[in-house]
């Protein structure tokens, strides 16, 4: 008796419910549902404080930053007061080296009617010479500011030593030879300056004809 008694209630209290829920008004509910949601999403995306602080700088970082900005605009200044700022051009010294002559030795050449040997020509250089080899002697000399010839001892080096040699390597003057045809390039080099030659040579006739020129 004592069972189906308390059988009986909870069959009244589950109908209960049952129709409390069918006469709920749904706007009511879906309304419910959706502020859970948003309260869920506020408290998932709100940060901490521990986190907050982390993300603001420390006085150090800030002064740090400051001292970056203000470097950076006195860079500026500097790099705009150099562009505006005319440069003269360096005056040489009357000692220093502002070019070097080449000269070259003339052998006898009978068919001119006059003997020119030892005589120094610059600056180009033609001569014909018998035989698969060309040998001629050149001398260098400095120029300063004022013009004014100066001795020099610079280093002569060619672009393609197969065909031209020079001897000695360095010196103010040096013996050049000319072992086949082709063209090649030959530069004095002093402290603070050089000087470029171009050396073109053909073999005819059983001579070798070469021509010097800057």
């Amino acid at each position: 008796m004592v069972f189906v008694l308390a059988l009986a209630g909870s069959l009244l209290a589950i109908n209960g419910t049952v129709r409390a829920s069918e006469t709920e008004d749904p706007t009511e509910v879906d309304a419910r549902a959706m502020q859970e949601a948003f309260d869920a999403d506020a408290q998932q995306e709100a940060p901490d404080s521990a986190s907050i602080q982390q993300q603001r700088p420390t006085r150090e970082e800030a002064r740090a930053a400051r001292h970056k900005r203000q470097l950076a605009r006195s860079d500026r200044a500097t790099r705009k007061a150099s562009q505006n700022t005319a440069i003269p051009a360096a005056t040489p010294s009357p000692g220093d080296l502002v070019g070097i002559d080449v000269l070259f030795k003339l052998d006898f050449q009978p068919d001119r009617g006059e003997p020119t040997a030892g005589r120094w020509i610059a600056p180009a250089y033609a001569g014909v010479q018998e035989g698969a080899e060309f040998v001629v002697e050149a001398k260098a000399r400095g120029l300063d500011a004022s013009g004014k010839a100066t001795t020099i001892s610079p280093a002569w080096v060619a672009s393609d030593p197969n065909m031209v040699e020079v001897s000695p390597g360095a010196g103010e003057t040096v013996k050049i030879t000319v072992r086949d045809a082709g063209q090649s390039r030959l530069i004095v080099a002093a402290p603070g300056i050089t000087k470029e030659l171009s050396i073109s040579a053909t073999y005819a006739s059983r001579a070798m004809h070469v021509q010097i020129s800057e």
